[in-house]
């Protein structure tokens, strides 16, 4: 399963000292490695974990690379770095840093072979909008093509959002897309 820089800032949320987080970060990262500055392809698909003194030279990094960084290096500027995904973690050794992202890949890939076993298994759309509910972590739903709702996140709730209220109830389905 590709998941995204904002999955892992999200997740890592306490530890997060400074980021950039593109507008074009998209659910694109499938990987993860150590970041060796010897070597100098990079994959699109890969986040890449760095100790500080492997973030000296900005230039070095392709556009839209996707970095976690477990410190702050001296003189450290974040201006440099914007165009690229970077989280700058602190708080916690580069080891427990490796530990979390493995974790959270784990997580994701988890989800992912859940899902697509409830799916094979024709199982009812309750049970896949809630675990669908468990993986974005917010309430989603499903319409039928009159704006009828099918199934409707059980677990969660966002009682004060008048557009969830309204989806709920099976209106402003033409602004499915935007609200997710």
């Amino acid at each position: 399963m590709k998941i995204s820089i904002n999955i892992i800032e999200k997740v890592m949320r306490k530890h997060v000292v400074q980021k950039n987080i593109r507008d074009d970060a998209d659910m694109t990262i499938d990987t993860y490695e150590v970041y060796d500055p010897n070597h100098s392809a990079f994959k699109e698909n890969c986040l890449y974990l760095l100790r500080p003194e492997g973030l000296t030279d900005s230039e070095g990094f392709p556009e839209g690379l996707n970095v976690v960084c477990s410190g702050k290096p001296d003189g450290f500027d974040i201006e440099k770095y914007q165009h690229v995904n970077l989280l700058i973690i602190e708080g916690i050794t580069p080891e427990k840093n490796m530990n979390l992202i493995i974790s959270i890949f784990h997580r994701y890939n988890s989800f992912d072979e859940r899902l697509n076993s409830l799916i094979l298994e024709n199982a009812p759309l309750q049970e896949i909008i809630d675990l669908a509910t468990q993986m974005v972590e917010m309430p989603i739903n499903i319409l039928d093509l009159n704006h009828k709702v099918l199934a409707i996140s059980s677990e969660m709730d966002a009682p004060d959002d008048p557009i969830w209220k309204s989806l709920k109830l099976g209106y402003m389905s033409e602004y499915y897309e935007n609200i997710l």
